[in-house]
Formats: structure tokens, sequence, C-alpha cells
């Protein structure tokens, strides 16, 4: 944290994708800079957006001691700072590609316990429930058991990954960030009606949990037959909410499927001890005319009726008239008025939680004659987490004996 802070001052020149300065009226930057190098008596202040939240900083260089450079190192978020760092060793600090560790020179003033630390949000935690990325040493986040080291991470200073310390799972109401980062989950705190939920329990600790496709339920999955898993079948996105106790399972395995997709890449990353997410089928950028669904399968879905319903199975769920019949009887009992109003929804939930989304899953199945999700744009987003299922359409269920064989496919 120390040797951050220092460098967020010491580079207040550079291009940074990681601390924007917001208010720069009080700095002269070149000013700044050569008082610095030549350990100058000043002051200086200036408000930065580190990770999203505004930090005040300021600093004052206090001139030279014992062939030393002193400076005092406030923020909003750590307190102060009172670096002694020798003078031959100022134009390494200031230089951006320097790897020098500030700890060697600063000695913070103690103003909390000893067991406590901040993060550069502001937030005091003592390792077990507090939030929020932590830019500490690596011996201060190892002493923490709940906490794990993020080396070489997504967020940025200049050009320079960071390496910092996050919680190896966030608490209720929180989610995961792609940078490992627990943030209040939006989609969660927002929707309260819920997913609806079927559950099978086969007296295991480990859970299934299957985001299913648009228009279905759980009737179109019965003849899946699992015995090592208890299963969690979520569908109807009406709503996006989601209450169920998982406390009791030791390792969770999520499967997306079609729009299921999408939902499980804004909610799955909620899910305790989550092990592994599957794509099926789908994509999380739904609405994507690249990626997702073009505007013309969009347009053929909001034109299914019941004069027509069983030509469009045909035509893009199933590749044979004997799969044809099995998908029959075992079809979705939910009407046509609540699938229509599932899709203006999931319209709605993929405008309003697009930023979200987590486009990471694990493995991906894609059929190969699946004619909703473009086969060749799935093979481009997923590369090489990309199995193939051969001849088969949408829905892919009839290949398959349990969940847990979609698990294992490759």
């Amino acid at each position: 944290m120390r040797y951050l802070i220092f460098l967020l001052v010491a580079l207040s020149v550079s291009n940074q994708s990681y601390a924007d300065v917001i208010d720069k009226e009080n700095v002269d930057e070149n000013k700044h800079i050569t008082d610095l190098q030549n350990c100058h008596p000043s002051r200086y202040e200036q408000t930065r957006e580190i990770a999203g939240q505004k930090v005040s900083l300021s600093w004052e260089v206090k001139g030279v001691e014992d062939e030393n450079c002193r400076l005092h190192i406030k923020n909003s978020s750590d307190g102060i700072l009172d670096c002694l760092v020798p003078l031959d060793e100022l134009a390494t600090v200031l230089n951006e590609n320097s790897d020098i560790n500030m700890d060697d020179y600063c000695h913070a003033i103690k103003t909390q316990q000893s067991i406590e630390f901040q993060d550069i949000n502001g937030v005091i935690y003592d390792c077990d429930t507090k939030l929020n990325v932590q830019m500490v040493s690596v011996e201060e986040c190892s002493r923490c058991p709940n906490r794990e080291l993020v080396e070489d991470g997504k967020i940025k200073l200049g050009q320079n990954k960071l390496t910092y310390c996050v919680l190896s799972q966030c608490p209720a109401g929180y989610h995961k960030s792609p940078e490992g980062l627990c943030k209040v989950d939006k989609v969660l705190s927002e929707e309260q009606t819920p997913m609806k939920q079927y559950f099978i329990d086969n007296k295991s600790d480990k859970l299934i949990v299957f985001f299913a496709g648009w228009g279905c339920d759980e009737h179109q999955f019965a003849n899946l037959k699992d015995r090592n898993y208890d299963v969690l079948v979520l569908y109807d996105y009406n709503g996006l909410g989601l209450d169920f106790d998982f406390s009791k399972y030791q390792e969770v395995e999520v499967i997306g499927y079609s729009a299921g997709v999408f939902v499980a890449s804004i909610i799955a990353d909620r899910i305790p001890n989550l092990k592994h997410k599957i794509a099926l089928n789908g994509n999380p950028y739904l609405f994507d005319e690249k990626k997702g669904l073009s505007a013309e399968i969009v347009n053929t879905f909001k034109q299914i009726t019941m004069d027509n319903y069983l030509d469009f199975r045909r035509e893009y769920m199933v590749d044979s008239d004997e799969e044809f019949e099995l998908y029959n009887q075992l079809q979705s009992e939910r009407s046509l008025e609540s699938c229509q109003s599932e899709l203006q929804k999931l319209q709605e939930f993929y405008q309003r939680y697009a930023g979200e989304i987590n486009p990471i899953f694990d493995k991906a199945i894609i059929s190969d004659h699946d004619k909703i999700f473009n086969f060749q744009a799935q093979q481009d987003f997923y590369g090489d987490k990309l199995y193939v299922l051969p001849e088969t359409k949408h829905h892919v269920f009839f290949k398959f004996n349990s969940f847990e064989d979609i698990l294992k496919y490759n």
C-alpha cells in the first residue's frame, strides 16, 4: 500500500488507467516533480479516482535530513506516511518503471491497531469481514486466511499490472468482479421477483445449478437422472431474484443453457463454492448481433404462435423425428404469454445489466447444427474452451443421461 500511494504521487504526470485525476487545480505537475527530484520543501493536494472510489491525496516534501528526503504523504484511505527516501534513490523512485519497495523507507504513523489494515477505498478490515481490493504487501495479505493475492491482475497503473489482495470469497450481497474485487450485487439487490426453481434432492453435498433457456421449465429435462449431485433448475426469467440456501454444498457446478448462459454470466459468480461454469449452446452477450442472437432470430421468437410452435420446434430445436417426438412428450408447460413476457424482460435485463456480465466460462459445448446461435461466432468467442456436439440442434438433452454427463463432456 505504501509503495502504491507514493507511486501514484510520483507518477502524477503519467497516463494512468487505474488512478484517474479528478481535480488538478491545486497541482502544478511539472513543479511538483521538480520539487520531489530536488527535495524542495513544498506541499500539494489532489483528488484521484482509484478503483472507482474518490480518494483525496496530499503530500508534503519536508526537505533534506541526513542525506535523506523526508516526505509526509496523506490520503483519505491510508492515514499518514512518514517517509525517508535516500537522496540518491529519488531518481529511481520517480522512474515509472521502478519496482523499488517504499516499505524500506516509509514508516506509517500508527493510527489504528497493527492487526488492522485499510484498503484504498478507505475500509478498515480485520481479515474476516470487510470488502474491496486491498493494496497491502504480500506479507500483510498472507496474514489473512480468507484472502488471496492476485498477481498481475486486471487492474493497472499505467501499463503495469498490479498485485493486490482480495477476499477469496465475497459475502452475501456482494459478487466478485473479473478483477477479483467484491462489489455490491447490483442484480440481486435490484431484482426482487424470483426466478422459478425446481430442486432435485439426491442427498448429496455437491450441487449442479442449471440455468435453463428461454421458455423452459423443469419438464424438458426430466430424462436426465443424477445420482452424485443435487440439482437446482432455474427458469422463467421474468425475474432474476434467487432465494436458495447453498450453505450445505462443498462444491457447486453451474451449467447455463441458451439464454441461461447470459443469466449465469450475471448471477453465477455470487454462488459460494463455485467450481466451474459451463456454457451450453449460448453466449453471455445474448443480444449482441455478432456474438449472440441475431435480430432475425429474435424476431422469429416473437412470431411464435399456437399455430406454428410445432414447426419452430422441428426446425430449430431437434435434429430428427425421433427427437421431435420425445421433445413433445417432455414439453414445457408454460404459456405462450409467459414466454413472450420473459423474452421482453430478458432484453430489458440485458440492457440494464450488460456491465455486470462476466464472460468467462470454463468450458462451452456447442451443437454443430444449431440454428439459433451462430456456430462460427461461438467458435471465435470461446476459442480453445469450445467442445462440439455433433449432429445436434439447439436442444441437446437427448444426447445425455444426466447433468453430470454434461459436466464431463469433452
